[in-house]
Order: C-alpha cells, then structure tokens, then sequence
C-alpha cells in the first residue's frame, strides 16, 4: 500500500488591483517524496 499525506492550500494572492482566491491541491507520496500540486 503506498502511503501518501495529501492536503489542500487556500489562498488570496496580493496582485495589485485584484486579489484572485486560489486552491492548490497537494500530494506528497511518503515512500519516494514525490511532490506533486495541482491548482
């Protein structure tokens, strides 16, 4: 069974004059520490 932490980023970015809310979703797998986001 692989094991792998996945969580999720909500954010604002301060990009002048508007500030767009953002999510990036986050997978790390445990054995390889293979990084992976999608957004």
């Amino acid at each position: 069974m692989e094991r792998h932490l996945r969580f999720r980023v909500d954010a604002v970015l301060k990009v002048h004059p508007h500030r767009p809310p953002v999510t990036f979703d986050a997978t790390l797998q445990l054995s390889s520490n293979v990084y992976k986001v999608q957004g």
